[in-house]
């Protein structure tokens, strides 16, 4: 099936943000465990700068390929499928089709400033404060990387299961 054919919505109600967070780090403990097993043997885990930027760079590079593959391909990561959480595509496809998804991770590439001096850790920090404060506020639960990627929507299948019951 193409992924931009708008298909039913699944079922179910928006996730808050700390289901959301949990499942996120979740799949970040995943990444990291990829990481260290690749890193480590290559000694890209030691101090210097050259070492750190190509640890950073794997690491954006392969959160940004597993959450698009996973959200393209199933409409869920595998933090998310744990948790009972979906990714509905804009317009309320199914799931989001690759540049939707590709926008919706995008900010995961800011972790390529950890390498950098002074700056390390902060714009991806920043970025995260203010995807979770958006999620607070906004009625649908869409944080400011769901409306930039035209509307996706993390959808709690078993809340909804529950609620319905």
């Amino acid at each position: 099936m193409n992924n931009s054919t708008v298909s039913p919505r699944r079922s179910g109600f928006p996730a808050d943000a700390l289901i959301r967070f949990a499942a996120r780090m979740i799949d970040i403990v995943i990444v990291g465990a990829v990481l260290w097993i690749v890193a480590i043997p290559l000694g890209m885990m030691d101090n210097g700068l050259p070492k750190k930027a190509l640890a950073a760079t794997l690491f954006a590079v392969l959160m940004l390929t597993y959450f698009v593959g996973f959200e393209v391909t199933k409409g869920t990561s595998p933090g998310k499928k744990l948790l009972g959480l979906y990714v509905c595509g804009p317009g309320g496809a199914h799931k989001p089709d690759f540049h939707a998804s590709v926008l919706r991770n995008s900010f995961v590439l800011l972790i390529l400033f950890y390498a950098v001096p002074i700056i390390g850790d902060w714009p991806w920090g920043i970025a995260v404060t203010v995807i979770g404060i958006s999620i607070f506020a906004s009625p649908a639960k869409q944080g400011l990387h769901d409306k930039i990627a035209g509307g996706t929507q993390v959808i709690d299948v078993r809340h909804g299961a529950a609620m319905r019951a």
